[in-house]
């Protein structure tokens, strides 16, 4: 381990620089795609989005203090600039190679539903054994990942990122670059197919996260999952794989369905309260357990952390109001897997009145309707007695729905209209993609009816 790491730009030879001898003399103290927080000697990345060109913000940049500039085309700008092809993957290969400088275990984590729980779950238990660092919110693209590394410290002993994707080949990406010791591979499920494509085409965006595995690297796999042979197929001979939520695992878990488990591990039985609402979430914890485990780690010095674990914001978070109506709060994100995770804790509450608000899922390309039109198909095998949808794609799929539907395009008049419910008895399951903004609506209902 380096006890002096630097951020080296040196590091950007290979990300299509085309001139690094102007600023080789320029030392800079981070690192910022932010011109609005830059301080005095940072880099400042010129990142191109959807919605806005760090190109057009250099100036305000330099104006903070960045000391240099890396941008994709020369600015009329007398810092120091670097060229590079992509300001984004040259930020990667910067943060990477800050990471190489020291000696820290790095866990990766990968799937089309859980990754940010079982991050939260797998920190809460790794910190009885040294510092960790863990990707802040769900920064799991290429920007997030390096954000994160580049808040490495010499004291943290775990990294945990997350790895997402939208278009193929960026598991494969980060995989390749930054080489996680240990990688978690929780399923796969109808998500991202704008860049995917295909169900297929997710197995294996998900799958490459097992590429190019050394003998001291371990791949915690579902079991469950209807694609874990496939997964294990594609492993080089002598990758280490272990399987989770298997009646073969070494770490059992069993749920009284109340708010209580039952863990076996190493000889040891204990019973937990645990948080976290679903088969599911059982299910993150037994991926984090076997983690710990394969790090050679007394897996049962952490148990007595289990009853600390909190629901991540938004995560089907359970939210009682004053007039006694129960909410679900799942708003984050959206797609088959974690419908069909929220539609189970759902069917299972406690409350006989059971809701559901849906709107528009995005991302699912020219299956989209298809997508919706399963889910609804879903709720239509649960015990849900009513479905409110706001987004065409929704209202439109809701008439396969064999109960009672409502549709509202007024966020004011659907909160009007479950101000009007019988809330003792009601419980109501928020969920959407990002885009669909449903955890602003859940806001604005807990306000007025609070």
């Amino acid at each position: 381990m380096n006890n002096n790491p630097k951020l080296r730009l040196s590091a950007l030879e290979h990300t299509g620089l085309v001139n690094l001898d102007s600023v080789d003399h320029v030392e800079v103290l981070s690192a910022s795609i932010d011109s609005r927080s830059c301080q005095k000697g940072d880099a400042f990345f010129a990142i191109t989005g959807q919605r806005h060109n760090g190109h057009d913000y250099a100036r305000q940049a330099v104006d903070q203090g960045a000391h240099v500039l890396i941008v994709e085309q020369p600015l009329a700008l007398t810092t120091p600039q670097i060229i590079v092809n992509n300001t984004a993957l040259a930020l990667l290969q910067l943060s990477v190679d800050y990471l190489s400088q020291f000696s820290v275990t790095t866990i990766a984590i990968t799937g089309s539903c859980g990754k940010t729980s079982t991050k939260n779950i797998l920190k809460q238990l790794l910190e009885c054994y040294g510092s960790v660092l863990a990707s802040p919110k769900s920064y799991n693209n290429r920007i997030g990942v390096a954000l994160t590394l580049l808040q490495l410290t010499p004291e943290n002993r775990f990294l945990i990122l997350e790895f997402g994707t939208s278009q193929v080949g960026e598991i494969l990406e980060l995989t390749s670059m930054i080489k996680p010791d240990r990688r978690l591979l929780l399923g796969a499920s109808l998500s991202h197919l704008s860049g995917l494509g295909s169900i297929e085409g997710v197995v294996n965006e998900k799958g490459s996260i097992l590429t190019g595995m050394l003998a001291h690297q371990v791949a915690i796999i579902n079991h469950q999952s209807p694609y874990a042979q496939q997964w294990r197929r594609c492993m080089s001979v002598n990758a280490r794989v272990i399987n989770y939520a298997s009646p073969d695992s070494t770490i059992q878990i069993e749920s009284n369905g109340q708010g209580s488990i039952h863990l076996t591990a190493q000889g040891v039985q204990r019973t937990y309260n645990y948080a976290l609402l679903g088969q599911h979430q059982i299910d993150n914890l037994s991926a984090a357990l076997t983690c710990v485990e394969s790090l050679n780690l007394d897996v049962t010095t952490c148990f007595n952390r289990i009853e600390l674990i909190q629901p991540v914001e938004r995560r089907l978070e359970l939210k009682r109001l004053n007039n006694g109506l129960a909410i679900l709060d799942d708003s984050y994100n959206a797609n088959v897997g974690s419908w069909a995770a929220a539609l189970a804790v759902l069917d299972n509450y406690s409350l006989p009145n059971r809701l559901v608000v849906m709107s528009d899922i995005d991302d699912l390309g020219h299956a989209s309707q298809a997508i919706h039109e399963m889910i609804i198909t879903m709720m239509s095998q649960s015990s849900i007695k009513a479905l409110i949808t706001l987004g065409p794609i929704c209202q439109q799929a809701a008439k396969k729905f064999a109960r009672n539907t409502m549709h509202f395009d007024d966020n004011q008049a659907l909160i009007r209209y479950l101000g009007q419910l019988s809330t003792a008895d009601t419980v109501v399951l928020f969920k959407a993609s990002r885009v669909g903004r449903l955890d602003t609506l859940v806001d604005q209902i807990i306000e007025v009816i609070e």
